[in-house]
């Protein structure tokens, strides 16, 4: 039998570097001061209890500015942040066994491209964390619109527009067609006028909300629906302004 020997030949590695330049590590410290104090004065501007009329547009603004600015200290300090942090999680993950031990030493061996790493890592949950939330939102506000807008399938009016009253017992009879799961009986005047302005000839309803297939989706601008009942009125934003 032919044994031949084959000859190993050693290899080393240049250990990774680890400290950014004075100006970076500058710049990430102001930055990750500015991140922290935006995200205390979001804090501190949260509305309470108590306060119904509250504008969230400057609060989101705040918030994506602190976002921004704790991903640009990520980019800036991620070569320096890194050692620390594989101090803090490396010891339980080194208990897992060989896999656990390698992977604790390869991010230690190169910071500069574990740092790139996450900083890819982070952009990519930040976007789709994003989406979600921008989603949701939109999905909210098409719901409370539609609500308001159309909240029934199909609605039945007296002659000339809801001008006259329907037949007695037309609630009952539509109530007993197939397919209908839910029929609200309401009234409209159009001629109310308020005492002391010059707003004449408004067309009001006593349609209970509470009773509508959409009530979940409606939303108040201003105010609660709650407390909606006799002598409280629910109007659009756009003709209470």
């Amino acid at each position: 039998m032919d044994r031949r020997q084959i000859p190993l030949r050693t290899a080393s590695t240049t250990a990774g570097e680890v400290g950014v330049s004075r100006l970076r590590a500058l710049a990430g410290i102001a930055l990750a001061a500015g991140a922290l104090l935006v995200a205390l004065l979001v804090v501190r501007r949260l509305p309470g209890p108590a306060d119904e009329s509250y504008d969230p547009s400057t609060q989101l603004l705040l918030i994506v500015v602190s976002g921004a600015s704790a991903y640009a200290t990520l980019v800036a300090l991620g070569p320096v942040l890194v050692r620390p942090l594989l101090a803090a999680v490396g010891w339980p993950l080194r208990r897992l066994g060989p896999l656990g031990r390698l992977a604790v030493g390869g991010v230690g061996a190169a910071p500069r491209r574990a740092a790139a790493v996450g900083v890819v890592v982070a952009l990519g949950v930040t976007v789709m964390a994003g989406a979600l939330v921008v989603t949701a939102s939109l999905g909210t506000m098409l719901r409370g619109e539609l609500a308001s807008a159309a909240p029934a399938d199909f609605e039945v009016l007296g002659a000339e527009g809801g001008a006259d009253e329907l037949p007695a017992g037309s609630a009952q009879r539509i109530r007993a067609v197939e397919g209908l799961t839910r029929v609200v009986p309401y009234r409209t005047d159009a001629r109310l006028s308020v005492p002391g302005t010059d707003l004449r000839e408004l067309v009001a309803t006593d349609l209970d909300l509470r009773a509508l297939g959409t009530w979940p989706d409606f939303v108040a601008a201003d105010g609660s629906f709650e407390d909606v009942g006799p002598g409280r009125v629910v109007m659009f934003r756009s003709f209470a302004e």
